[in-house]
């Protein structure tokens, strides 16, 4: 970590221990140690729940400070937490939000136990990447097999887009979930899937995006285990569980699977 972002993060705990902050939490490039000079520093300031649902009313729950960053340009970038939402997030979190914990440094904790709760929101159990891998076998099936479908025979670009990209995430994320790797959202993928040796399947995701055709779906589907399985039928099971996640979102009371 460069020198100015240790005193810029040494500076913000000494403002923060007089006042009633729990914790602080590193995450991003500076504790991932792949920083540049330029960089700013991305934290997570603990707060008791009562502050934190204040802060919620309020719409107070993230701000940018610069008075501890001494580099041209530089800030901190500064997100409220509470006890509760991280419990929450052990248990019901995005990726993306559980992937903002990979890799972070705990910098002040002043109740303890910061750490274990970190460790719960980055590992999540089997379950949950079982049902992502449901979720998105689901997605892509109904994107790619109807709504693009469609889409090209009615010459209704905008409706064949859509669907090319939500079918290309759909396999992509899929993919991710197979291995265990939290997605840390849309502009990391191709990134994500070449780290984990899926470059192949990157290219043709960005393919089948660009050209919508039935031979860049295949080549998809050809390229993530469980996809290439299915042939390309639309099951019950496919039309429940895509409703559920989709139409039936309000109902359930949970995001639509390409938003966990």
């Amino acid at each position: 970590m460069a020198e100015h972002h240790e005193r810029a993060i040494a500076g913000f705990v000494a403002a923060a221990t007089p006042r009633d902050v729990r914790g602080v939490i590193v995450v991003g490039s500076v504790a991932r140690g792949t920083e540049r000079p330029d960089s700013d520093v991305d934290l997570y300031e603990v707060v008791d729940d009562a502050a934190f649902e204040a802060a919620l009313a309020t719409g107070s729950l993230a701000r940018v400070e610069t008075e501890h960053a001494d580099w041209p340009g530089g800030y901190l970038d500064i997100k409220l937490v509470s006890p509760t939402l991280l419990a929450r997030a052990a248990a019901d979190a995005d990726d993306p939000t559980r992937a903002s914990f990979l890799d972070a440094r705990v910098v002040l904790d002043r109740d303890g136990g910061l750490g274990e709760r970190i460790a719960a929101i980055t590992a999540p159990p089997d379950e949950h990447f079982a049902a992502l891998i449901a979720s998105f076998s689901a997605q892509f099936t109904l994107h790619a097999d109807y709504f693009l479908v469609h889409g090209r025979h009615h010459g209704d670009p905008l409706l064949a887009a859509n669907a090319a990209v939500h079918a290309g995430f759909a396999a992509g994320r899929m993919a991710l979930a197979a291995e265990r790797v939290l997605f840390r959202g849309p502009k990391y993928l191709a990134e994500q899937l070449g780290d984990a040796g899926r470059g192949e399947l990157a290219a043709a995701i960005a393919a089948l995006v660009d050209e919508r055709s039935a031979d860049a779906v295949e080549q998809v589907r050809a390229l993530v285990p469980g996809l290439a399985e299915r042939a390309g039928s639309i099951g019950d099971d496919d039309l429940a569980l895509f409703i559920a996640d989709n139409e039936w979102a309000w109902f359930t009371r949970q995001p639509p699977p390409e938003h966990r």
